[in-house]
């Protein structure tokens, strides 16, 4: 269930509660409320309710409730209901628990004996069981007897099958049968078929018995699948039918069908199936990273030193995460090698097990979902784009499509829904020339597919961009002229994607004639005057004045916890010392609240941090990990107090109360170090939450322009998310690619030191030429730097959008 769910159902509960509680006081008080309902028992008398006040002033606010639940049953004659008073009086029953034992209440034929039995099972039940519960009684149609086993059994299961079950019970016409039959079917069910089955039940006018032919499919689809079931069921389209059809007709078939039936399906089945391999495809991302190498359920790497601890029962059980292929190919030879308790040699064939059931990990896949999973280029491992995915790719189109990029395309997306960020990926990664047939009419064929589906909209078109320069690098001249023919069809109106295209063009004429050919300069030059194209510095402004208002510069770099963003902060920890800098607990940010003890630990760590002594920043990376606490490395420079606060992530709580006072005490630079799939726990999420709670405004959010600093590769989509987030007052430096530390450590370092002393610095294009040298490193130019093209078109697609509201453009 997710986690958001799980939130507004709790605030739900909330804004119940306290509707609840303020009802009674407008009716005359629970008190007399609940007296005037044991008053309309049958035989009651007037005696007997004086008498009885003063047992129900002693009962809390829910058991008073619980009292008139039970008075409310049919049949309830006044011995009963008095006799309950008193055994009410104990323990309270919580308010999850009240409201299901009120819907349970008024199921039709519920006596009081089994009223009592269900009291007692309900308070035993745990928050997912008591909102499955609820759904459960709201079928009216139940018998009491019947509902009761239900939430018996809801008890007994774990919390996906329980929201499956949920899920389940919303649909109507449920009978006392197919109840029981759809819970026995959920129970054995994985983690990931209960979140299949959920998705089943949502599908928009399903009958219970189309969900329950449905559910016993997805109890046979296989692991390799199952999320890409989840995500297709959950698909706005979808209708019980197709689902039906879907789910027999493809998922239940063996995978070595799938690409023969994917050739067999319409274009617009073909698309449907894509939306799904997308939305299903960040979890074969994560496992084909973490495949890497040994790693833990996160992803993190585990040395040697760390795997000649585990036992062989403990190494063994890594193979329970490979394909079979693996496992029958290494489980001998590993079970050899345990029984001669050679650990050195259990662990090599580990790793060369790793290293197969990645490979054998990307053959599993359909055609359609390795084209897929290509375009989530911003959260693939480099090596497992280039090394694992790339060559598998090249086996499929030679036998497959007549080693035709274009055919292979044509084939696997006929409505272009995803051709321009497929072949913007492989631009961006160098792998597009390999693909690329070498006449002019096939690349003129390839490039009118990329461009009707880049023109699509602002964000494919942002991506597009980035890759312009290396997509073009591999074209023939005439080719070029034909792409810049295509562009400058659609640059010819007023609105926000035409003027991305004019910026495109203007950018490349003005900075990089040589790469739009000769050719082309004086028609993109006769469509900037016609359009009155403005200078392409209104776009990227330096904000140093700004900044340095106050006399100081203040960053916080917030590192993962894993070893990569262990190593990392111990780096910049390195840099910053051999500058001059000077550590101290943080004065700027409040993680936590620092206890006397916790204190004097931090300052024994820094202590020897200051002297640089051997070892000293690994130990102060192991302690922040543990301890919710910030570290400020301070140097003044030409009058200016520069700080780089540093921290390690460590929960949703505390991340959005660094963001907060980040926002709120006016910090200028923000770099989240750790790989591209943290960055929602690091910023997006914590900057909706603070959003949608308000504790964070409008006016705080734009105060000024702030400059992230995205250690990792983060993807158009992200850059755009953040850009409206801050309400077009933020400047970015990411990659498209993958992050190196030693770049970003560099960059964060020598920025704020060339703005302390010399702020008055125009452009960011001024700034990337002074901080070219960093960049020696980024071969493949990954980084996409503050005053080039993609920063540009941010501001364009950003300036009429933002999260909180109409942002007006500065003048």
């Amino acid at each position: 269930m997710p986690i958001m769910l799980l939130l507004l159902l709790k605030s739900l509960v909330t804004v119940a509660l306290l509707l609840s509680l303020a009802a009674p006081v407008t009716a005359g008080g629970a008190v007399e409320r609940t007296l005037e309902v044991l008053g309309k028992v049958a035989g009651v008398t007037d005696a007997q309710l004086e008498s009885s006040k003063k047992l129900i002033e002693k009962l809390d606010y829910t058991n008073m409730r619980v009292f008139r639940a039970l008075c409310a049953l049919p049949g309830m004659t006044a011995v009963e209901a008095l006799k309950l008073l008193p055994g009410l009086s104990g323990e309270p029953i919580n308010y999850e628990h009240l409201l299901l034992f009120e819907q349970f209440c008024l199921l039709p034929g519920v006596d009081l004996p089994l009223a009592r039995q269900a009291l007692e099972e309900i308070k035993g039940l745990d928050y997912v069981s008591v909102w499955a519960g609820v759904s459960l009684c709201r079928n009216a149609s139940l018998q009491p007897a019947r509902a009761l086993s239900a939430l018996q059994l809801l008890g007994a299961m774990n919390d996906p099958a329980r929201w499956a079950a949920k899920a389940y019970f919303e649909i109507n016409g449920h009978t006392d049968d197919n109840v029981m039959q759809g819970l026995t079917m959920i129970r054995p069910l994985s983690r990931e078929q209960c979140q299949a089955v959920e998705a089943n039940s949502r599908i928009a006018g399903i009958s219970v018995q189309e969900a329950l032919m449905n559910m016993a499919v997805i109890s046979m689809i296989s692991s390799d699948n199952i999320l890409t079931v989840k995500a297709l069921l959950a698909l706005p389209e979808m209708t019980a039918a197709r689902a039906h059809a879907w789910l027999t007709g493809y998922f239940l078939k063996p995978e070595t069908e799938h690409d023969a039936d994917y050739a067999l399906l319409s274009p617009g089945e073909k698309t449907t199936l894509l939306k799904a391999y997308l939305d299903a495809s960040e979890h074969i991302v994560l496992v084909l990273n973490n495949l890497h190498s040994v790693t833990n359920q996160e992803g993190t790497e585990i040395s040697d030193g760390q795997l000649a601890a585990f036992s062989f029962s403990q190494l063994g059980a890594f193979f329970t995460r490979f394909p079979p292929e693996t496992r029958s190919r290494f489980a001998g030879r590993f079970a050899s090698l345990a029984k001669k308790r050679d650990k050195s040699g259990a662990i090599a064939c580990l790793r060369e097990a790793t290293a197969f059931a990645r490979k054998e990990s990307a053959k599993r896949l359909s055609t359609a979902n390795i084209y897929a999973v290509l375009t989530r280029v911003s959260i693939l491992y480099d090596s497992s784009f280039r090394v694992i995915l790339i060559p598998e790719l090249q086996k499929r189109i030679s036998a497959g499509y007549q080693g035709s990029l274009l055919h292979f395309m044509q084939a696997v997306d006929p409505e272009n829904v995803n051709v321009a960020n497929f072949v913007s990926s492989l631009s961006l990664k160098a792998r597009l020339a390999m693909f690329l047939p070498p006449e002019v009419q096939g690349q003129e064929d390839i490039i009118e597919l990329v461009t009707a589906s880049a023109f699509k909209d602002e964000n494919s078109l942002v991506l597009f961009a980035a890759t312009f320069e290396k997509l073009l690098d591999g074209l023939l001249p005439v080719t070029r002229i034909f792409l810049v023919d295509r562009m400058i069809a659609h640059a010819g109106d007023a609105t926000v994607f035409a003027q991305q295209i004019r910026t495109i063009l203007q950018y490349y004429l003005e900075g990089k004639p040589k790469v739009l050919g000769a050719a082309n300069g004086a028609r993109i030059r006769e469509l900037l005057a016609e359009h009155h194209a403005p200078p392409l510095a209104r776009y990227i402004r330096t904000p140093f004045a700004e900044w340095l208002e106050d006399g100081t510069l203040s960053s916080l770099s917030v590192f993962h916890g894993d070893d990569d963003g262990r190593s990392s902060l111990i780096a910049f920890g390195h840099l910053l010392l051999s500058k001059g800098y000077l550590p101290r607990p943080s004065t700027r940010f409040r993680a936590s609240q620092l206890s006397g003890f916790v204190g004097e630990q931090l300052a024994g760590l820094l202590m020897p941090v200051s002297r640089r002594q051997s070892g000293s920043l690994e130990r102060l990376a192991r302690f922040l990990r543990e301890n919710p606490l910030v570290v400020d490395f301070v140097k003044n420079v030409n009058k200016v107090q520069i700080s780089h606060s540093i921290c390690v992530f460590y929960n949703a709580e505390t991340q959005q109360r660094l963001l907060e006072q980040f926002i709120q005490d006016g910090h200028e630079m923000y770099a989240p170090r750790g790989h591209s799939y943290w960055l929602n726990d690091h910023i997006l999420d914590p900057l909706r939450n603070l959003v949608k709670s308000e504790r964070v405004s409008p006016e705080e959010l734009s105060a000024k322009k702030r400059f992230l600093s995205i250690g990792a590769c983060g993807g158009i989509k992200i850059y755009s998310d953040l850009t409206l987030a801050f309400c077009n007052k933020l400047d970015m430096l990411g990659s498209l690619g993958a992050g190196k530390t030693t770049i970003n450590n560099l960059y964060n370092w020598f920025l704020f030191e060339t703005v302390a002393m010399e702020p008055q610095i125009p452009t960011w294009q001024d700034m990337d030429r002074k901080t070219a040298f960093i960049f020696q490193e980024d071969a493949d130019k990954d980084y996409q730097l503050p005053g080039e093209l993609p920063a540009m078109l941010y501001k364009i697609l950003g300036k009429r959008k933002c999260w909180l509201r109409s942002f007006q453009e500065d003048r």
